[in-house]
């Protein structure tokens, strides 16, 4: 009940309110008509007063006076007209003084007082009704030339119109002296290449990337080979004769090592042996080293196949087998610091020629070209266009006026010929090419093409087992001779190269060569040591058989490596 009386309340209100505010507009309406109708009598007052005034003035007593004159003319004489001339000429001349009447009307009244009466009269004015149109008068003169108008506004540009058809071939321009031209006009797109093979390689050039978080401890690695038996005491008593078997003077890698029987008495000393040639002088880093890398290929049969024989003679066949394995490597010379933090810098590996090569960065397909190492320095420079391949990787070489290295996307190896320009292609089966599986992850290469003292090699990773494999190429038929599996996985190497008919490859983060392959024997050598310090990027590793130096690109250095053999 209270919620009604409430609503009733508030609607009473607001119907008390709308009656109020059509009051209040009433009252103001009626206020305003009033104060209207007090102006608009105050305007009639003034004028009446000015029609009074005009009434009186000179032109009204003019006009007066003109319409007495014409009542009281007398009548023209009419006998010599007719009726008929006499009511024309009367009619001429009344519109004659009406026409009269009216400019001197017009003429002495002011505008405003016109204006004022029309407007009085509510738009009833002295004039009379219109007159028939006149006859069109003749036709002017034309008028003089008119000046030249401005210039319109720019209008909307239209569309572009069909491209036409290409115009004929001009000429070749004559071939300028630079080295290197200017980058021309692009021209017209040329026809449709064929489909080529899919290659998802990163982009040629890019700013690097943010370091990354260190990556956790890997693997132990697998149990290395047995090492190779010591050298057989002097000769004791001879036992009871057996029967003559072969002889075998290979090394046995995977074989176990038997019981060890019963001591022999001993024998009689043997004549002291002739004096042995003078060793290499060594410092006490070198001689630690050299007891740590010390490799022996071949064992001494332990029977009585020696008896009789030289010992002198062993030896030096031991010292021949051994000449050629690395026992340590040291860094003797720092060339330039390069812009890139990859690229292979190269010289002839067969030939007695002092130019240097540079192919910057791990894809692209231009080569730099350098007369020595004083143009290497100083930046004078010749640039070869390989045009029709692009690089992949660092793993190039240069050997007797060619360039050997990976075509980008393929599995592919190309010889570029610098005399002719001409290039070659041979296809290395089962190898992986891309999707990033690298052989050497740490330089973004596939394949790494290698030349030491017997020829020239491949280096490449197995798509079917993963692990490293290795081709031997003949430079003359630019084929392949023969593959090996070194069943060393890829996973586990940061870098390798063939020195002597052996490859060396290094840990992950290439500070040291952990396995060796006798390529000659295709078996493992069981062979350590330290290649470098530092923890950068190591792009190249490239042996050079002419002068027996490691070249390396390390973080962007430009280094050469001397090599110590054990025949040092």
């Amino acid at each position: 009940m209270k919620v009604s009386n409430g609503s009733s309340s508030w609607k009473l209100s607001m119907f008390l309110l709308g009656v109020s505010v059509i009051t209040v507009l009433n009252c103001a309406g009626l206020a305003f008509l009033i104060l209207q109708h007090d102006t608009l009598s105050a305007q009639q007052r003034e004028l009446s007063t000015r029609l009074d005034e005009f009434s009186k003035s000179s032109v009204v007593e003019f006009l007066s006076q003109v319409t007495r004159d014409t009542a009281e003319e007398p009548e023209p004489l009419q006998s010599s007209r007719n009726k008929r001339s006499q009511e024309l000429r009367e009619t001429h001349i009344r519109a004659e003084n009406e026409e009269m009447l009216m400019m001197m009307t017009y003429s002495m009244v002011p505008v405003r007082v016109m204006v004022d009466l029309c407007n009085s009269t509510k738009g009833i004015c002295l004039t009379g009704p219109p007159g028939l149109p006149g006859p069109p008068g003749l036709d002017g003169m034309p008028g003089y030339n008119g000046s030249i108008g401005l210039p319109g506004l720019q209008g909307v540009q239209g569309k572009r119109g069909k491209k036409g058809p290409p115009g004929e071939t001009g000429p070749p321009g004559e071939k300028g002296d630079c080295e290197i031209g200017f980058t021309g006009e692009r021209g017209a797109p040329g026809p449709k290449g064929e489909k080529g093979e899919c290659f998802n390689e990163t982009i040629m050039k890019g700013p690097p990337g943010e370091k990354g978080e260190p990556g956790e401890k890997g693997d132990t690695g697998e149990i290395g080979f047995p090492g190779m038996p010591g050298l057989p005491g002097i000769k004791g008593e001879p036992g009871p004769k057996g029967e003559n078997g072969e002889s075998f003077n290979e090394v046995i890698m995977e074989a176990p090592q038997g019981p060890e029987g019963p001591a022999g008495p001993a024998g009689p000393p043997g004549p002291p042996g002739p004096p042995g040639p003078p060793g290499a002088p060594r410092n006490k880093g070198h001689k630690a080293r050299a007891q740590q890398n010390t490799i022996v290929t071949d064992a001494v049969p332990n029977d009585d196949t020696l008896a009789g024989k030289d010992l002198t003679k062993v030896e030096g066949h031991l010292l021949k087998k051994a000449e050629c394995i690395i026992k340590s490597v040291n860094c003797t010379l720092n060339v330039t610091k390069m812009e890139t933090t990859f690229g292979t810098w190269m010289q002839d590996t067969s030939r007695d020629d002092e130019h240097i090569w540079v192919a910057e960065h791990f894809s692209g397909r231009t080569l730099k070209e350098y007369d020595n190492l004083a143009s290497f320095q100083n930046g004078s420079v010749k640039v070869i266009d390989l045009r029709r391949a692009v690089f992949q990787g660092c793993g190039h070489v240069i050997h007797n006026g060619s360039l050997y290295f990976h075509v980008a996307g393929t599995y592919k190896i190309a010889k570029y010929d610098f005399e002719t320009a001409t290039i070659k292609k041979i296809t290395i089966e089962n190898a992986l090419h891309r999707n990033l599986s690298y052989l050497f992850q740490n330089s973004k290469t596939y394949f790494n093409v290698a030349v030491d003292e017997n020829g020239l090699w491949i280096i490449y990773a197995s798509s079917i087992d993963d692990n490293i494999m290795v081709a031997q190429l003949d430079e003359k038929t630019f084929s392949v001779t023969q593959h090996m599996n070194t069943t060393y996985p890829r996973s586990k190497a940061g870098n390798a190269f063939i020195a002597c008919g052996v490859l060396y490859v290094t840990d992950t983060k290439d500070i040291k060569v952990t396995f060796a392959f006798d390529l000659l024997k295709k078996r493992p050598l069981n062979s350590s040591f330290d290649l470098r310090s530092s923890n950068g990027v190591l792009a190249m590793l490239s042996y050079n058989p002419k002068d027996r130096h490691l070249y390396t690109w390390d973080n962007g250095y430009i280094t050469k490596y001397n090599v110590h053999f054990l025949s040092d």
